[in-house]
C-alpha cells in the first residue's frame, strides 16, 4: 500500500485485508512522508498482524511519484504475488484465496474487475477489464482496472519495474511493456476492489492523455492514429461522466 497524507482513508484500506480469510502474506506499506496522521495510523495496526503473524513493513520517505512507490513496494516484496492497495481503495473479501486458487505456473498476470465508488456524488458501478485478446489496446488506452489486477515478482524481475518517468499511465506502460514481450495474462471476470474516485488518473486527465501518447508513440504508432483514438478516448471520458453523474447519482450499475 502506497500512502501520501492519507489518514482519513487509510483504516479502511489496512482493515479490508486483516479481514482476508488467507493469512499466507506479508503487508508493505510505503508512504511518501506524509505530514498527517496517516504513519502513527499504520503503525497502530501493528500489532494486530503480528497477532495473526504476518509481517508488516514500513517505510516512510520523500519519493517522486506514484510510480515511485509503486516500485519501491515491488522490490521490498519478497512472496509469489505482488498484490498493489492503494491507500483509500479496499480489497474486497476472499480476494486474497481467489488469487491463490487461480494463479498457476501459465499465468505471470491475473486481473479482474473492479466497484468504482464517488462518494461525492452518490454514484457506484462496476468497472469491468476486457479479456485477454483486447490487450493489444493497451497501446491508446487502459482496458486492464489496475487496482484489480495482479502480478507475480518473477514477472517483475523478467520483464521490469514501474518507470518513474511516468506520473498517470504508469500501469499501461508496465503492463503493455509486459504484454509486448511475452507476459501471460488471465482474466476472471469477478470484482476483486473497491476503488475511490478521486484519485491521480481522475483529476489529471489532459497529464494522462499526454502520457498515452508518448506511449501509443513509443508502440509506433503514427502522430494521426495517435490523435484520433486519443480525441475519442478525451470525447468518451467526458460523456460517460456527463452520464454518470446527472443520470445516475445514487445508483448501482453495470459498465459494459
Amino acid at each position: 500500500t502506497i500512502s501520501f497524507n492519507a489518514a482519513s482513508v487509510i483504516g479502511k484500506t489496512i482493515n479490508s485485508v486483516l479481514k482476508q480469510d488467507f493469512s499466507d502474506y506479508e503487508y508493505i506499506f510505503v508512504d511518501g512522508a506524509s505530514k498527517d496522521k496517516t504513519n502513527s495510523i499504520i503503525d497502530s495496526y501493528k500489532d494486530r498482524f503480528n497477532e495473526k503473524g504476518i509481517t508488516v513493513t514500513h517505510i516512510s520517505e520523500p519519493d517522486k511519484g506514484i510510480s515511485d512507490g509503486f516500485a519501491k513496494g515491488v522490490c521490498l516484496a519478497k512472496g509469489e504475488i505482488v498484490i498493489i492497495l492503494n491507500a483509500a481503495d479496499e480489497m474486497l473479501p476472499g480476494t486474497m484465496s481467489i488469487l491463490a486458487e487461480q494463479f498457476d505456473d501459465k499465468t505471470d498476470i491475473l486481473y479482474g474487475n473492479i466497484i468504482w465508488h464517488d462518494e461525492a456524488r452518490g454514484i457506484e458501478y462496476i468497472k469491468k477489464s476486457k479479456s485477454p485478446e483486447f490487450l493489444e489496446q493497451l497501446k491508446y488506452t487502459m482496458v486492464v482496472k489496475h487496482p484489480a489486477t495482479y502480478i507475480k515478482k518473477a514477472a517483475y524481475e523478467k520483464y521490469g519495474n514501474y518507470d518513474p518517468s511516468f506520473k498517470y499511465a504508469m500501469d499501461t506502460e508496465l503492463l503493455l511493456r509486459m504484454y509486448k514481450q511475452g507476459a501471460r495474462f488471465k482474466y476472471i471476470d469477478h470484482e476483486f476492489t473497491f476503488f475511490q474516485a478521486g484519485g491521480a488518473s481522475d483529476t489529471h486527465l489532459i497529464d494522462g492523455l499526454k502520457e498515452a501518447a508518448r506511449i501509443a508513440r513509443e508502440a509506433g504508432e503514427n502522430n494521426l492514429q495517435i490523435a484520433v483514438h486519443l480525441t475519442f478516448k478525451y470525447i468518451h471520458h467526458k460523456l460517460a461522466h456527463f452520464i454518470r453523474f446527472n443520470f445516475m447519482k445514487g445508483k448501482r450499475s453495470n459498465e459494459k
